[in-house]
């Protein structure tokens, strides 16, 4: 609100993993924003994220060091889960970014989504 230079839009992390039985789960939204849906491909109207949430995913894509130990955390979702079946086995982090809407606007403009991670790395 008094930055000189305020973000003009809203950025999210969203995973799109594989589990063993074949369904699409999103381990890092379901810890983030428990009991609400994962954002897909487009940003929610409200995230809920608390201020840790924003501090990591705000600066994973630019400090390699987290990205290790963000996949193994991704992969032992089926340890956190009790479900074998829920084993990763394929998965991609992206941010997803767009900027908000202009006065009179009701809907965000310039949807686009950054892939960083891929597992297994092709």
């Amino acid at each position: 609100m008094f930055a000189p230079e305020a973000l003009r839009g809203d950025v999210v992390l969203a995973v799109d993993a594989v589990t063993k039985d074949g369904r699409h789960v999103d381990p890092w939204n379901e810890f983030a924003r428990p009991g609400k849906p994962p954002p897909g491909d487009a940003i929610p109207t409200r995230l809920g994220y608390d201020v840790y949430v924003n501090s990591y995913y705000g600066r994973i894509v630019e400090v390699p060091a987290y990205h290790g130990p963000l996949i193994e955390w991704i992969l032992r979702y089926h340890e956190r889960t009790g479900r074998p079946e829920d084993e990763i086995v394929a998965f991609t982090v992206a941010m997803l970014f767009d900027e908000s809407p202009g006065p009179g606007e009701r809907e965000a403009r310039n949807p686009r989504k950054q892939v960083f991670l891929r597992y297994p790395q092709n």
